[in-house]
């Protein structure tokens, strides 16, 4: 995706806590390290946001970020499971047009129980549909 977008900002999503990433750093810093990995250079990649504990979170705390870096269009990256509702979030706070890219999540590997995972994302984001965003 970064060959395709070359000029885009890249925004690694995913935070942590408790209730779902158990780890020491976000998600998107995982993501951020691959990428780097990868080949794609570090300035082409947002810093994935420390105090991230979900979606909502990721997309305002990201939102300084992008006025201060100012990007026309931004690549953001997350789990397929996730996609819908991040971009449901993402497209409400962030005013940069977003391309999305979604990893694809290997039932086979997944150390957690993706039904629930899911599921858990089905309910989120038809609560969010039907409230709205809290700010």
């Amino acid at each position: 995706m970064h060959r395709q977008y070359p000029s885009y900002l890249i925004i690694p999503t995913g935070g942590f806590g408790s209730h779902f990433n158990r780890s020491p750093r976000p998600h998107g810093a995982y993501v951020r390290d691959r990428l780097i990995v990868l080949g794609v250079p570090p300035e082409s990649i947002t810093e994935s946001p420390v105090e991230s504990t979900n979606t909502i979170e990721d997309a305002v705390l990201l939102l300084p970020v992008l006025n201060l870096l100012k990007p026309r269009q931004v690549l953001a990256v997350t789990s397929d499971y996730h996609l819908d509702r991040a971009k449901f979030v993402f497209d409400k706070v962030i005013p940069q047009e977003v391309v999305w890219y979604s990893t694809r999540t290997d039932e086979n590997n997944c150390s957690e129980d993706l039904t629930a995972l899911r599921e858990h994302e089905r309910r989120a984001l038809a609560r969010l549909m039907s409230q709205g965003i809290p700010t």
